[in-house]
């Protein structure tokens, strides 16, 4: 079959920007209040936008943030989207950057995302081509938290924060999508009790560890770069329906990690099939190698301790030497073209 040959994360991310927008010439700073009661509008011509204090998007607000836009939070405080709605979309040439060591969270009274049948953004809180790092430990160190909402999470550098990159808890019809997310101290991705998570065309790497799937159903990815994070690939426990490469075209790649690239710490359910409670789908993923007994290193299930449920490896992608085309970015080198196991 012929390979799939996906744009290149539309994100050499942003340049990123390292221009970095902030290559800019030097204006005075806006000085801003914690809270947003009206609708807002940050343009590139008032940036700096300042807050020491953190902000917070009250009830029926909303905060436009338009490309090119520095956004300066004090330590250790929050972006906090209340009951309002956050609408941070950058572009690859002039992304959005968070600074100052604080995070950005989402309540559950937040306006969630909105998306037509073909799965394309319509509307509500986004963030998109943004910088978003050096979280400090004063707010847990986690870049964005999600909590009981959906915001759309995509085309973003998430990096050298002091602890996850994204922590989600109680969302439900999450899209988190090409976004890079790499030397964060924990978790590059922490879902908590979620309910349906797609993961498309993200590059997860040099965190701590890469995905803990807890508690949560329904979780599917695409075409995601999982590699070189220092313990777990994706650690999964008490998480059904679990997708690792739902693209033939486009297969996950998940290897080099430091302990294991998937670990299924799901209870085994007595069932040996695919689709059985515990079990995992782990099919069609690029497991940076064709040696059989290597992937099978990589991964820990029940043939590790019979009480765990089955990850099912076969048949699994392999490279296509031909076609080769690599990716560098921020010192990563991804190889995009692959082909599905004959």
């Amino acid at each position: 079959m012929r390979a799939n040959e996906t744009n290149l994360y539309g994100c050499v991310l942003v340049a990123l920007a390292v221009a970095m927008v902030f290559g800019q010439s030097a204006s005075a700073d806006t000085n801003v209040g914690s809270l947003i009661a009206t609708d807002t509008h940050w343009t590139a011509t008032g940036s700096p936008y300042v807050a020491a204090d953190g902000i917070l998007i009250a009830a029926g607000a909303s905060l436009r943030i338009d490309p090119g836009v520095e956004v300066r939070l004090g330590l250790g405080t929050t972006l906090k989207v209340g009951s309002g709605e956050l609408l941070a979309r950058g572009t690859t040439a002039e992304p959005i950057c968070f600074t100052g060591g604080a995070h950005i969270t989402f309540e559950d009274a937040s306006v969630d995302a909105s998306f037509d049948e073909a799965g394309n953004y319509i509307a509500g809180s986004i963030i998109e081509y943004a910088v978003i790092e050096n979280a400090a430990y004063a707010t847990s160190g986690t870049a964005i938290r999600i909590c009981s909402t959906s915001p759309y999470i995509s085309h973003n550098l998430i990096r050298n924060n002091a602890g996850n990159g994204i922590f989600a808890s109680s969302a439900d019809n999450l899209h988190i999508v090409r976004n890079i997310i790499s030397n964060n101290s924990g978790w590059g991705v922490y879902l908590d009790d979620c309910e349906t998570a797609t993961f498309s065309g993200n590059i997860i790497s040099g965190n701590s560890s890469g995905m803990d799937l807890n508690s949560s159903n329904n979780i599917m990815l695409i075409g995601d770069r999982i590699f070189d994070n220092t313990e777990w690939g994706i650690f999964i426990f008490l998480t059904d329906g679990v997708k690792l490469s739902a693209d033939l075209d486009d297969p996950t790649w998940i290897f080099g990690n430091g302990l294991h690239n998937v670990s299924n710490y799901n209870s085994f359910q007595e069932s040996y099939m695919l689709d059985g409670p515990g079990n995992v789908d782990g099919r069609y993923v690029w497991w940076g190698t064709t040696d059989e007994a290597e992937i099978t290193e990589g991964i820990y299930d029940y043939l590790d301790k019979s009480n765990h449920g089955i990850v099912f490896y076969q048949p699994w992608a392999v490279p296509e030497p031909a076609t080769l085309l690599l990716l560098a970015f921020g010192g990563l080198a991804v190889i995009r073209r692959q082909r599905r196991q004959k």
